[in-house]
């Protein structure tokens, strides 16, 4: 019998970026696919996906932001991370900010 191993992190609300490089990755993502920048300070502070949420629509000049926004912000997510399964405003970018997953 095969036992495979659960992360931690998979009952978690959480993208899981580890500070490895895949935050800059994704936050690069989105700077490309909104024609936007981001400086330093604007992303220090990112918790959440709505957080990210909310400063694209800032930096679009468009807040609040549109669902449509909000699905290439989800889609952008899943592509970068190989579809980890539901994002909602709530999911954190780092597990270390993360809440259990509501059912």
């Amino acid at each position: 019998m095969t036992i495979w191993p659960i992360k931690a992190s998979a009952h978690l609300n959480t993208l899981n970026l580890g500070g490895d490089g895949d935050e800059v990755d994704l936050l690069e993502d989105v700077e490309r696919n909104f024609s936007i920048r981001f400086q330093q300070k604007d992303v220090e502070e990112l918790v959440s996906m709505g957080d990210l949420e909310a400063l694209v629509a800032l930096k679009r000049g468009r807040y609040p932001a549109s669902g449509e926004d909000w699905e290439r912000l989800g889609r952008i997510a899943r592509e970068h991370l190989g579809n980890p399964g539901r994002i909602d405003r709530k999911t954190t970018l780092f597990v270390k900010f993360a809440q259990p997953r509501e059912i």
